[in-house]
């Protein structure tokens, strides 16, 4: 049977094959591959799969289960032009001075915390970065990044987000698998 495609004579979620007899000591490997189906933007667990052998009259016999993990981050920017009341988008309009809002909506989807997550995002040269944004309701002084995660807000200092006058980058640490967060910054348009 060495090469042979074998047919599958169960369903699409519980495959199974006729071996045929085996003699003492003699092995038979099976080689299944399979596509996952991955519902778009909803949390996905682990995929858990056993085999099992019924030999003729004797009792059957299960493998261990094997755990394949999902690693499916997601990731979308918004923009709201503060200044207009601008709804929120992915495009807006504005004229020099407009303040405009912009949020990176992110989740782990996947069944694996992902470690070291890190935001980038290069912001228009035409823009500068509002690095006091959220001082008013921070309560504190160069506070230009909110960031939404878990139903808890923090704000962070500019000097530690922006690694030039145009380009954020915020580690946001460990991921857990199933949670989602917003992360915010405003600019004024030139």
């Amino acid at each position: 049977m060495n090469g042979t495609v074998l047919t599958n004579v169960g369903t699409a979620t519980q495959p199974q094959f006729n071996l045929g007899s085996l003699t003492g000591g003699a092995v038979r490997t099976i080689t299944l591959t399979t596509s996952a189906a991955v519902a778009r933007d909803t949390v996905q667990g682990p995929y858990l799969n056993a085999a099992t052998v019924t030999p003729g009259t004797t009792p059957t016999t299960t493998s261990n289960t094997v755990r394949t993990d999902l690693i499916y981050p997601t990731l979308s920017k918004t923009v709201q032009n503060l200044s207009t009341g601008g709804s929120v988008g992915t495009s807006s309009t504005g004229l020099p001075g407009n303040v405009v809002e912009y949020c990176l909506n992110f989740a782990n989807n996947g069944s694996l915390n992902l470690p070291s997550y890190v935001l980038n995002d290069t912001i228009s040269s035409n823009t500068a970065v509002q690095r006091n944004a959220y001082d008013a309701v921070s309560g504190q002084t160069g506070s230009g990044v909110k960031v939404v995660q878990g139903g808890t807000t923090t704000y962070l200092a500019s000097s530690s987000a922006f690694v030039t006058s145009n380009t954020l980058s915020v580690n946001l640490g460990t991921l857990n698998a199933g949670t989602s967060g917003q992360l915010c910054f405003q600019g004024k348009i030139q």
